[in-house]
Protein backbone atom coordinates (compact mmCIF):
# COMPACT_ATOMS: atom_id res chain seq x y z
CA UNK A 1 0.00 0.00 0.00
CA UNK A 2 2.80 2.46 0.80
CA UNK A 3 4.39 1.86 -2.59
CA UNK A 4 1.05 2.37 -4.34
CA UNK A 5 0.49 5.64 -2.45
CA UNK A 6 3.91 6.89 -3.49
CA UNK A 7 3.19 5.97 -7.12
CA UNK A 8 -0.09 7.88 -6.98
CA UNK A 9 1.68 10.91 -5.54
CA UNK A 10 4.30 10.67 -8.29
CA UNK A 11 1.50 10.67 -10.87
CA UNK A 12 0.16 13.93 -9.40
CA UNK A 13 3.56 15.63 -9.65
CA UNK A 14 4.04 14.35 -13.19
CA UNK A 15 0.80 16.03 -14.18
CA UNK A 16 1.87 19.20 -12.37
CA UNK A 17 5.28 19.31 -14.07
CA UNK A 18 3.55 18.88 -17.43
CA UNK A 19 1.57 22.08 -16.66
CA UNK A 20 -1.68 20.08 -16.47
CA UNK A 21 -2.58 21.98 -13.32
CA UNK A 22 -6.31 21.30 -13.26
CA UNK A 23 -5.71 17.56 -13.72
CA UNK A 24 -3.02 17.58 -11.02
CA UNK A 25 -5.36 19.28 -8.55
CA UNK A 26 -8.20 16.88 -9.29
CA UNK A 27 -5.96 13.83 -8.97
CA UNK A 28 -4.48 15.17 -5.71
CA UNK A 29 -7.97 15.60 -4.23
CA UNK A 30 -8.92 12.08 -5.28
CA UNK A 31 -5.74 10.51 -3.84
CA UNK A 32 -6.01 12.47 -0.58
CA UNK A 33 -9.64 11.42 -0.25
CA UNK A 34 -8.56 7.77 -0.24
CA UNK A 35 -5.16 7.94 1.42
CA UNK A 36 -5.60 10.80 3.88
CA UNK A 37 -3.59 13.92 4.58
CA UNK A 38 -1.48 12.17 7.22
CA UNK A 39 0.00 9.76 4.67
CA UNK A 40 0.63 12.26 1.82
CA UNK A 41 0.68 15.78 3.33
CA UNK A 42 2.74 17.21 0.45
CA UNK A 43 -0.19 16.70 -1.91
CA UNK A 44 -2.16 19.30 0.02
CA UNK A 45 0.29 21.85 -1.40
CA UNK A 46 -0.70 21.11 -5.00
CA UNK A 47 -3.48 23.75 -5.11
CA UNK A 48 -1.12 26.28 -3.53
CA UNK A 49 1.64 25.52 -6.04
CA UNK A 50 -0.88 25.71 -8.87
CA UNK A 51 -2.12 29.10 -7.65
CA UNK A 52 1.48 30.35 -7.54
CA UNK A 53 2.11 29.01 -11.03
CA UNK A 54 -1.01 30.78 -12.34
CA UNK A 55 -0.49 33.96 -10.33
CA UNK A 56 -3.97 33.51 -8.82
CA UNK A 57 -4.02 35.70 -5.68
CA UNK A 58 -7.63 34.79 -4.84
CA UNK A 59 -6.77 31.08 -4.83
CA UNK A 60 -3.77 31.78 -2.58
CA UNK A 61 -5.96 33.61 -0.08
CA UNK A 62 -8.50 30.80 -0.18
CA UNK A 63 -5.85 28.13 0.41
CA UNK A 64 -4.53 29.84 3.54
CA UNK A 65 -8.02 30.66 4.79
CA UNK A 66 -9.59 27.25 4.20
CA UNK A 67 -6.81 24.66 4.05
CA UNK A 68 -3.70 25.71 5.93
CA UNK A 69 -5.28 25.62 9.40
CA UNK A 70 -6.26 21.97 8.88
CA UNK A 71 -2.75 20.83 7.98
CA UNK A 72 0.20 19.68 10.10
CA UNK A 73 2.26 22.67 11.24
CA UNK A 74 5.24 21.64 9.12
CA UNK A 75 3.14 21.41 5.95
CA UNK A 76 1.53 24.80 6.49
CA UNK A 77 4.99 26.27 7.16
CA UNK A 78 6.18 24.83 3.85
CA UNK A 79 3.25 26.60 2.21
CA UNK A 80 4.43 29.92 3.59
CA UNK A 81 7.99 29.18 2.46
CA UNK A 82 6.77 28.61 -1.09
CA UNK A 83 4.82 31.86 -1.07
CA UNK A 84 7.79 33.78 0.37
CA UNK A 85 10.08 32.29 -2.27
CA UNK A 86 7.75 33.71 -4.91
CA UNK A 87 7.05 37.17 -3.47
CA UNK A 88 9.85 38.33 -1.14
CA UNK A 89 11.98 39.51 -4.08
CA UNK A 90 9.47 42.38 -4.41
CA UNK A 91 9.02 43.68 -0.83
CA UNK A 92 6.68 46.43 -2.00
CA UNK A 93 4.09 43.87 -3.15
CA UNK A 94 1.01 44.88 -1.14
CA UNK A 95 -0.76 41.59 -1.84
CA UNK A 96 1.96 39.59 -0.09
CA UNK A 97 1.70 41.74 3.05
CA UNK A 98 -2.10 41.48 2.97
CA UNK A 99 -1.87 37.69 2.75
CA UNK A 100 0.37 37.55 5.82
CA UNK A 101 -1.70 40.07 7.76
CA UNK A 102 -4.91 38.15 7.05
CA UNK A 103 -3.31 34.94 8.33
CA UNK A 104 -2.18 36.65 11.53
CA UNK A 105 -5.62 38.20 12.00
CA UNK A 106 -7.11 34.69 11.85
CA UNK A 107 -4.45 33.22 14.13
CA UNK A 108 -2.00 35.53 15.94
CA UNK A 109 -0.05 32.44 17.00
CA UNK A 110 0.74 31.35 13.45
CA UNK A 111 4.51 31.05 13.84
CA UNK A 112 5.31 30.66 10.15
CA UNK A 113 3.25 33.70 9.15
CA UNK A 114 4.89 35.68 11.98
CA UNK A 115 8.34 34.73 10.72
CA UNK A 116 7.68 35.77 7.14
CA UNK A 117 5.91 38.97 8.21
CA UNK A 118 9.03 39.83 10.21
CA UNK A 119 11.19 38.98 7.21
CA UNK A 120 9.07 41.30 5.05
CA UNK A 121 9.42 44.13 7.58
CA UNK A 122 13.18 43.63 7.49
CA UNK A 123 13.22 43.77 3.70
CA UNK A 124 11.21 46.98 3.83
CA UNK A 125 13.73 48.43 6.32
CA UNK A 126 11.10 48.66 9.03
CA UNK A 127 13.66 47.49 11.53
CA UNK A 128 11.80 48.13 14.79
CA UNK A 129 8.72 46.32 13.47
CA UNK A 130 10.90 43.42 12.31
CA UNK A 131 12.50 43.12 15.73
CA UNK A 132 9.13 43.04 17.50
CA UNK A 133 7.88 40.33 15.14
CA UNK A 134 11.03 38.20 15.38
CA UNK A 135 10.82 38.39 19.17
CA UNK A 136 7.20 37.28 18.88
CA UNK A 137 8.37 34.39 16.72
CA UNK A 138 10.96 33.46 19.35
CA UNK A 139 8.21 33.45 21.98
CA UNK A 140 6.19 31.08 19.79
CA UNK A 141 9.22 28.84 19.12
CA UNK A 142 11.31 29.24 22.32
CA UNK A 143 13.45 26.16 21.72
CA UNK A 144 14.23 26.82 18.06
CA UNK A 145 17.75 27.95 17.20
CA UNK A 146 16.56 29.79 14.08
CA UNK A 147 14.26 31.95 16.20
CA UNK A 148 17.19 33.03 18.36
CA UNK A 149 19.44 33.70 15.38
CA UNK A 150 16.83 35.86 13.63
CA UNK A 151 16.33 37.88 16.82
CA UNK A 152 20.10 38.41 16.99
CA UNK A 153 20.07 39.66 13.39
CA UNK A 154 17.21 42.08 14.04
CA UNK A 155 18.75 43.34 17.28
CA UNK A 156 21.99 44.08 15.46
CA UNK A 157 20.06 45.88 12.72
CA UNK A 158 18.45 48.03 15.43
CA UNK A 159 21.80 48.82 17.07
CA UNK A 160 21.17 46.70 20.17
CA UNK A 161 24.64 45.21 20.04
CA UNK A 162 24.89 43.71 23.52
CA UNK A 163 21.45 42.12 23.18
CA UNK A 164 22.37 40.82 19.74
CA UNK A 165 25.53 39.15 21.00
CA UNK A 166 23.61 37.49 23.83
CA UNK A 167 20.97 36.23 21.40
CA UNK A 168 23.68 35.01 19.07
CA UNK A 169 25.35 33.00 21.82
CA UNK A 170 21.98 31.44 22.67
CA UNK A 171 21.44 30.61 18.99
CA UNK A 172 24.87 29.01 18.74
CA UNK A 173 24.25 26.94 21.85
CA UNK A 174 20.91 25.73 20.46
CA UNK A 175 22.40 24.54 17.17
CA UNK A 176 20.77 27.14 14.96
CA UNK A 177 21.23 26.67 11.20
CA UNK A 178 24.81 27.64 10.24
CA UNK A 179 23.63 30.10 7.58
CA UNK A 180 21.45 31.89 10.13
CA UNK A 181 24.36 32.21 12.58
CA UNK A 182 26.68 33.54 9.87
CA UNK A 183 24.00 36.00 8.75
CA UNK A 184 23.61 37.33 12.30
CA UNK A 185 27.39 37.52 12.70
CA UNK A 186 27.73 39.52 9.49
CA UNK A 187 25.03 41.95 10.61
CA UNK A 188 26.81 42.38 13.94
CA UNK A 189 30.13 42.99 12.19
CA UNK A 190 28.52 45.73 10.11
CA UNK A 191 26.81 47.29 13.11
CA UNK A 192 30.02 47.37 15.16
CA UNK A 193 31.93 48.84 12.24
CA UNK A 194 29.29 51.52 11.69
CA UNK A 195 29.60 52.38 15.39
CA UNK A 196 33.41 52.59 14.94
CA UNK A 197 33.89 49.68 17.32
CA UNK A 198 36.53 48.22 15.06
CA UNK A 199 38.05 45.75 17.50
CA UNK A 200 34.64 44.16 18.11
CA UNK A 201 33.97 44.10 14.37
CA UNK A 202 37.29 42.30 13.79
CA UNK A 203 36.63 39.86 16.64
CA UNK A 204 33.30 38.84 15.14
CA UNK A 205 34.63 38.79 11.58
CA UNK A 206 37.19 36.24 12.73
CA UNK A 207 34.28 34.00 13.72
CA UNK A 208 32.70 34.53 10.31
CA UNK A 209 35.95 33.60 8.56
CA UNK A 210 36.39 30.52 10.75
CA UNK A 211 32.86 29.36 9.96
CA UNK A 212 32.82 30.02 6.22
CA UNK A 213 36.45 29.27 5.39
CA UNK A 214 36.13 31.46 2.29
CA UNK A 215 38.87 33.76 0.93
CA UNK A 216 36.67 36.90 0.79
CA UNK A 217 35.85 36.59 4.49
CA UNK A 218 39.53 36.03 5.31
CA UNK A 219 40.42 39.19 3.38
CA UNK A 220 37.72 41.17 5.16
CA UNK A 221 39.24 40.04 8.46
CA UNK A 222 42.52 41.66 7.44
CA UNK A 223 40.76 44.92 6.54
CA UNK A 224 38.96 45.03 9.89
CA UNK A 225 42.11 44.21 11.86
CA UNK A 226 43.78 47.13 10.11
CA UNK A 227 40.84 49.38 10.99
CA UNK A 228 41.20 48.16 14.58
CA UNK A 229 44.80 49.40 14.66
CA UNK A 230 46.50 46.01 14.53
CA UNK A 231 48.57 45.99 11.31
CA UNK A 232 50.62 42.98 12.42
CA UNK A 233 47.51 40.83 12.80
CA UNK A 234 46.17 42.22 9.51
CA UNK A 235 49.38 41.27 7.71
CA UNK A 236 49.16 37.79 9.23
CA UNK A 237 45.59 37.46 7.95
CA UNK A 238 46.61 38.51 4.43
CA UNK A 239 49.56 36.11 4.40
CA UNK A 240 47.37 33.27 5.64
CA UNK A 241 44.98 33.99 2.78
CA UNK A 242 47.82 34.00 0.25
CA UNK A 243 49.01 30.62 1.57
CA UNK A 244 45.72 29.01 0.52
CA UNK A 245 45.68 26.90 -2.62
CA UNK A 246 42.03 27.62 -3.49
CA UNK A 247 42.37 31.27 -4.48
CA UNK A 248 41.27 32.35 -7.92
CA UNK A 249 43.44 34.89 -9.72
CA UNK A 250 41.39 38.03 -8.88
CA UNK A 251 41.26 37.13 -5.18
CA UNK A 252 45.00 36.41 -5.04
CA UNK A 253 45.65 39.73 -6.73
CA UNK A 254 43.41 41.49 -4.20
CA UNK A 255 45.23 39.86 -1.28
CA UNK A 256 48.65 40.94 -2.61
CA UNK A 257 47.28 44.45 -3.18
CA UNK A 258 45.95 44.65 0.38
CA UNK A 259 49.28 43.50 1.82
CA UNK A 260 51.10 45.97 -0.40
CA UNK A 261 48.98 48.87 0.84
CA UNK A 262 49.62 47.78 4.42
CA UNK A 263 53.41 47.88 3.83
CA UNK A 264 53.11 51.26 2.11
CA UNK A 265 51.20 52.64 5.06
CA UNK A 266 54.02 51.52 7.34
CA UNK A 267 56.65 53.19 5.14
CA UNK A 268 58.05 49.85 3.92
CA UNK A 269 58.43 50.83 0.29
CA UNK A 270 60.44 47.81 -0.89
CA UNK A 271 57.98 45.34 0.58
CA UNK A 272 55.07 47.37 -0.76
CA UNK A 273 56.52 47.32 -4.30
CA UNK A 274 57.17 43.58 -4.12
CA UNK A 275 53.57 42.88 -3.08
CA UNK A 276 51.99 45.22 -5.63
CA UNK A 277 54.05 43.67 -8.43
CA UNK A 278 52.91 40.26 -7.18
CA UNK A 279 49.31 41.49 -7.46
CA UNK A 280 49.84 42.31 -11.13
CA UNK A 281 51.64 39.03 -11.73
CA UNK A 282 48.75 37.11 -10.17
CA UNK A 283 46.22 38.70 -12.53
CA UNK A 284 47.01 41.03 -15.38
CA UNK A 285 43.68 42.82 -14.94
CA UNK A 286 44.47 43.72 -11.31
CA UNK A 287 43.91 47.43 -11.90
CA UNK A 288 43.90 48.33 -8.20
CA UNK A 289 47.31 46.72 -7.71
CA UNK A 290 48.67 48.37 -10.86
CA UNK A 291 47.33 51.79 -9.93
CA UNK A 292 48.66 51.55 -6.37
CA UNK A 293 52.06 50.51 -7.72
CA UNK A 294 52.02 53.59 -9.94
CA UNK A 295 51.27 55.86 -6.96
CA UNK A 296 54.08 54.23 -4.97
CA UNK A 297 56.51 54.75 -7.85
CA UNK A 298 55.51 58.43 -8.06
CA UNK A 299 56.28 58.78 -4.35
CA UNK A 300 59.67 57.15 -5.00
CA UNK A 301 60.46 59.61 -7.81
CA UNK A 302 60.19 56.97 -10.55
CA UNK A 303 57.68 58.79 -12.71
CA UNK A 304 58.54 57.17 -16.04
CA UNK A 305 57.76 53.71 -14.62
CA UNK A 306 54.65 55.00 -12.91
CA UNK A 307 53.34 56.51 -16.14
CA UNK A 308 53.29 53.10 -17.83
CA UNK A 309 51.06 51.69 -15.11
CA UNK A 310 48.60 54.60 -15.17
CA UNK A 311 48.35 54.39 -18.96
CA UNK A 312 47.73 50.65 -18.73
CA UNK A 313 44.95 51.22 -16.18
CA UNK A 314 43.28 53.86 -18.35
CA UNK A 315 43.55 51.66 -21.44
CA UNK A 316 41.41 49.07 -19.65
CA UNK A 317 39.19 51.51 -17.74
CA UNK A 318 39.12 55.10 -19.05
CA UNK A 319 36.96 56.17 -16.08
CA UNK A 320 39.67 55.58 -13.44
CA UNK A 321 39.92 59.15 -12.14
CA UNK A 322 42.83 58.45 -9.80
CA UNK A 323 44.98 57.07 -12.62
CA UNK A 324 44.01 60.02 -14.82
CA UNK A 325 44.90 62.50 -12.07
CA UNK A 326 48.37 61.04 -11.56
CA UNK A 327 49.00 60.71 -15.29
CA UNK A 328 48.16 64.39 -15.80
CA UNK A 329 50.51 65.28 -12.97
CA UNK A 330 53.29 63.35 -14.65
CA UNK A 331 52.64 65.04 -18.00
CA UNK A 332 53.03 68.53 -16.54
CA UNK A 333 56.57 69.91 -16.80
CA UNK A 334 56.30 71.54 -13.38
CA UNK A 335 55.54 68.27 -11.62
CA UNK A 336 57.63 68.08 -8.48
CA UNK A 337 59.93 65.07 -8.19
CA UNK A 338 57.91 62.95 -10.57
CA UNK A 339 60.64 62.14 -13.07
CA UNK A 340 59.63 61.24 -16.65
Amino acid sequence: PEDVAELEAAEVWTLFDAERLDAAEARAREVLGRRGVERLPALTLVPLRAALRRGDRAALRAWFADTAAKLPVETAAEGWRLVAERFRAVPSDAGYAELLDAALARNPDDAAATFWRADLALLRRRDAEALALFRRYRALRPDEGLARATVAFAEARNGLLADAEASLEAATASNAPPDAIVGALRELVGAHHAAKRYADAARLQRRVAERTQTPPDALDLGVLLLDAGDPNAAAEAYRATLARDDLDRPTRAKAWNSLGLLHRGRGEAADAERCLRASIAAWEDALDGRENLGVLLVDLGRGAEAREHFEACLARDPERKRSLYYLLRLLRPETDGAGG
